[in-house]
């Protein structure tokens, strides 16, 4: 594999982020209780404010391992597994 195309792949666009988090919210994921990591992460998970305390639409770089992954697998798996529905091998 040559750089130039691992580069391609690693580029984010602009508002990767936030498309990403809607097309979370769009999805119905659910945590199982023992998911205490999960919990934790959904309780503390916080947006930037403005010195006004109005909402920058920018989250907080904390408390955000696990739903990176979960944003990660939205974008990335299931979007194109939506896409390709007719491709998609279910196990």
């Amino acid at each position: 594999m040559e750089n130039e195309d691992i580069n391609k792949r690693d580029t984010k666009g602009k508002d990767s982020v936030m498309a990403g988090i809607q097309k979370v919210k769009e999805c119905n994921i659910k945590i199982t209780a023992k998911s205490r990591n999960g919990i934790r992460e959904l309780k503390h998970y916080r947006w930037k404010m403005d010195r006004n305390g109005e909402s920058l639409n920018k989250p907080i770089k904390m408390y955000d391992h696990m739903l990176d992954g979960v944003r990660y697998v939205v974008q990335t798996k299931l979007m194109v597994r939506k896409a390709h529905k007719s491709k998609i091998r279910m196990f």
